[in-house]
């Protein structure tokens, strides 16, 4: 698979995120944990209780990012640290940075083989679920990733919780079945961290960059999975992605496919327009149900244009569609 040249070396020239165990250390960890947080003071005991109970035969440590929050997730931080100063390294921005590159930086600068990622308002459900991935992925050499399921569930108990990835995930995926849809919650993924050692430079402009690091394993080996659940994501209305509207969501997954568009193998262009034109139909769905029918018509060209007969925007719905937006539009003339 070709990908993109231009390939970034974000810890180049800069200074680490932190002085803790490095690659030239003897001692390193077989694992590290990487935890993003902001303002997750509810939340974020939870979350390190998941990690620092886990039970495994390897040393592991966590990394911290905490993005300068406005309520008290940094004073419960230090205070976790204060305890556990060997194992759990903190990084506090002095500005709120939202950005992935710290993120990103933390992988490359990790001294493990692997390294897991969660955010600060989920968790994890297993003791085990570290040494499970870390055993899988021993046993499958050809696998730069294992990914688990992962119960959703609503923090204010609004709606039923389900599972994350689908009964008819395989245990072995690639490079297409990633791209017809994000299955790999962001709480389960363990990495080999040798995928991080060189990546593109459109990764950085990546809304939704986990998955841009999935595809980006999946440039390296195979994906793994294990059905079992291990872990919880939590939506409430503070969070980043259940935070947004369905229309700023959309966005993001739009930016995501035209990104992999301009910069992946040509071979896997057909998909990749299938799920655009996709996309671009359920923005012109949403601006209809919003009564805004120049933007849903603007939408429903680009749905065709991009890819006039696919099995996810079928073309007997689009001119349906087009039809119910011709008839409102001499409505509201």
């Amino acid at each position: 698979m070709k990908l993109d040249d231009a390939y970034i070396s974000l810890s180049k020239n800069q200074n680490p995120l932190f002085d803790g165990p490095s690659k030239q250390n003897q001692q390193m960890p077989k694992l590290r944990v990487v935890l993003v947080t902001y303002n997750h003071e509810k939340f974020i005991t939870q979350a390190l209780d998941s990690v620092l109970s886990q039970e495994t035969n390897f040393d592991y440590d966590t990394v911290v990012l905490e993005d300068c929050s406005t309520d008290s997730t940094r004073t419960i931080l230090k205070e976790y640290q204060e305890k556990h100063p060997k194992n759990l390294h903190l990084v506090l921005a002095e500005q709120n940075q939202n950005s992935n590159e710290s993120w990103l930086r933390a992988f490359q600068e990790a001294p493990s083989e692997y390294v897991a990622t969660l955010d600060g308002d989920d968790f994890w459900t297993s003791p085990h679920k570290l040494q499970k991935q870390v055993d899988f992925l021993e046993s499958h050499p050809e696998c730069s990733m294992c990914f688990h399921n992962v119960r959703v569930f609503y923090e204010d108990k609004s709606h039923e919780s389900y599972d994350f990835t689908s009964p008819e995930q395989k245990e072995i995926s690639g490079l297409r079945e990633i791209l017809l849809g994000n299955c790999i919650n962001g709480s389960s993924p363990v990495f080999r961290t040798s995928v991080f050692e060189n990546l593109p430079d459109w990764l950085l402009t990546l809304k939704w960059a986990d998955w841009g690091a999935y595809v980006w394993a999946a440039h390296h080996g195979n994906l793994g999975y294990i059905k079992e659940i291990i872990g919880a994501y939590r939506i409430h209305w503070k969070g980043f992605y259940s935070g947004m509207s369905w229309i700023d969501q959309l966005g993001g997954t739009i930016q995501f496919y035209q990104t992999m568009k301009k910069h992946l193998d040509p071979k896997y262009r057909k998909p990749i327009k299938a799920m655009l034109s996709k996309q671009y139909y359920e923005l012109a769905m949403e601006y209809e149900n919003q009564k805004d029918i120049p933007k849903a018509k603007v939408w429903l060209r680009r749905s065709v244009i991009e890819y006039p007969f696919n099995r996810f925007a079928r073309m007997r719905d689009l001119l349906k569609m087009w039809n119910r937006l011709q008839s409102s539009s001499r409505h509201q003339s």
